[in-house]
């Protein structure tokens, strides 16, 4: 899996469809995506994201009102598993990318 393309200021109310038509207005072919292709669709205050699967899934993802942490998203195809997607831990991995690898990241709560 690979991100293919990341958009920036979408409006998240768009369905499969809407984000389609997005495709179109950049001249991508949505039929010609691979199944190992990721889109990630960004709304304006980075805030959410929604991630389209090789034309067949779609996934959304709302960080209330904190941005996203955008050097995460690389890591989004690893943690990706279909139909589901933990963005938790590619946040941590790339966290634990910026550390020593001998610090240990704890979840509080």
């Amino acid at each position: 899996m690979r991100i293919a393309r990341v958009f920036f200021n979408v409006d998240m109310r768009m369905s499969f469809q809407g984000l389609t038509q997005v495709l179109k207005d950049a001249k991508i072919d949505a039929g010609k995506l691979s199944k190992g292709d990721l889109l990630v669709f960004l709304n304006h205050s980075l805030t959410a994201f929604k991630v389209l699967a090789g034309n067949s899934y779609l996934v959304y993802f709302n960080n209330q009102k904190r941005r996203v942490p955008l050097e995460a998203l690389q890591y989004l195809p690893e943690f990706f598993g279909g139909s589901e997607m933990s963005f938790q831990k590619a946040v941590e991995k790339s966290i634990r990318s910026k550390l020593q690898p001998s610090v240990r990241i704890v979840k509080a709560g």
